[in-house]
């Protein structure tokens, strides 16, 4: 993976790795519907936060199999 460059596309990449976190507030499956949720908003409009979305909920569907 290259590097992300703009200050913008890199708080949404990492935005989309911590919002599994949110399995932490007791939401049941939050571990995938954060990430999801982040990449489905953001992934036409900044190409790196797609590809970093697609890899935070590959992560952790994997993790709750």
């Amino acid at each position: 993976m290259e590097m992300i460059r703009d200050e913008k596309t890199r708080t949404w990449a990492i935005i989309s790795h911590l919002s599994a976190l949110i399995v932490l507030l007791g939401i049941p499956f939050g571990n995938i519907l954060g990430p999801f949720i982040v990449w489905l908003f953001t992934k036409d409009k900044y190409p790196d936060v797609n590809d970093h979305g697609k890899e935070s909920m590959n992560f952790q569907i994997s993790m709750t199999i």
